[in-house]
């Protein structure tokens, strides 16, 4: 998504109603459903080179069973279980 932001026109200061039948209307964040907020973050993540990219989602994937681990192990050590 953030590949596909950076590379669609602004939309700002575009007065729909100013323009003829045969120009492009470029759609605001908000045509399309996307939050300022989630359009921010989508264009950083699009600035990480595609290398650093495939090492965060690496680490992401394997997170959840790390804290998944870390919580087994916590409870064990707590609740005595084995």
């Amino acid at each position: 998504m953030g590949q596909m932001l950076k590379e669609q026109p602004s939309a700002q200061g575009q007065r729909t109603d100013l323009l003829g039948s045969d120009e492009e209307v470029i759609p605001t964040l908000a045509d399309l459903g996307i939050s300022y907020d989630i359009s921010s973050h989508a264009r950083s993540m699009a600035a990480i080179p595609e290398e650093e990219f495939e090492t965060v989602l690496a680490y992401i994937a394997v997170l959840p069973a790390y804290r998944l681990h870390s919580a087994y192990m916590d409870l064990r050590e707590t609740e005595n279980i084995t």
